[in-house]
């Protein structure tokens, strides 16, 4: 999909030019943080109908990372892994409660997958997916679940 004025691409409704809740939780982690609830309460007379609006995050949260991945559930947002400029990578999981705004961070049991960055991270009901990936070492073709009920890898 090619890029509208203003807009990144393949991000949100082209025909009202409002992003999708979806759109808005993925683009939390592109450098600034997005409300959902700002944007889907935006004035339409407004052009274009929403704007980016910087959110601040009180307490400690995920350092920072280039590479990692998002996934909405509920309302929240779970991000796992990511890399530092190729010189250190994650395997953290990192939830923002977007009702709270306010970062937790969840324990786990179970083996977690190696540190990475580049995978993707998938939900399916209650449970997230990572597939692939790359660190420093090793490029990846493994697949882990971590099931959020049970807390566990």
């Amino acid at each position: 999909a090619g890029a509208v004025a203003g807009r990144p691409c393949g991000v949100g409704n082209l025909a009202s030019g409002m992003p999708s809740a979806h759109a808005a939780a993925a683009l939390v982690f592109l450098g600034e943080v997005l409300s959902a609830a700002s944007l889907a309460n935006a004035p339409s007379q407004v052009n274009p109908p929403w704007a980016w609006g910087r959110v601040s995050i009180p307490g400690v949260g995920p350092s920072v990372r280039e590479n990692q991945q998002a996934a909405e559930v509920g309302d929240s947002v779970y991000i796992f892994g990511g890399c530092v400029q190729e010189t250190r990578c994650y395997n953290d999981v990192w939830r923002l409660n977007t009702t709270r705004m306010t970062w937790v961070q969840d324990r786990y049991t179970g083996a977690a997958p190696q540190p990475r960055g580049g995978h993707t991270w998938t939900q399916v009901g209650a449970q997230l997916f990572v597939y692939g990936g790359a660190n420093q070492e090793d490029t990846f073709g493994d697949v882990y679940r971590l099931d959020l009920e049970r807390k566990h890898w």
